[in-house]
C-alpha cells in the first residue's frame, strides 16, 4: 500500500480461475484499489482489474 496525503493505492496480483464453456481458464490480473480518507474512514474511490499479457 502506498499512502500520499489522503489517498491510498493498493496493487495486487491475482490469478482468476473460471470455467468458460466447460473449459477451465486462468487469467492473471492486477487489481488496483484507490481509497480516499473521509473523516475517520477510508472509502473506496476506484477499483479496476487489468489483464496481464504474457507467455
Amino acid at each position: 500500500m502506498r499512502v500520499t496525503g489522503t489517498t491510498a493505492i493498493v496493487l495486487s496480483k491475482i490469478r482468476l480461475v473460471a470455467v468458460v464453456g466447460g473449459d477451465e481458464v486462468t487469467n492473471p490480473l492486477v487489481v488496483t484499489e484507490v481509497y480516499v480518507q473521509q473523516g475517520d474512514a477510508r472509502k473506496l474511490a476506484s477499483l479496476s482489474f487489468t489483464r496481464l499479457l504474457g507467455p
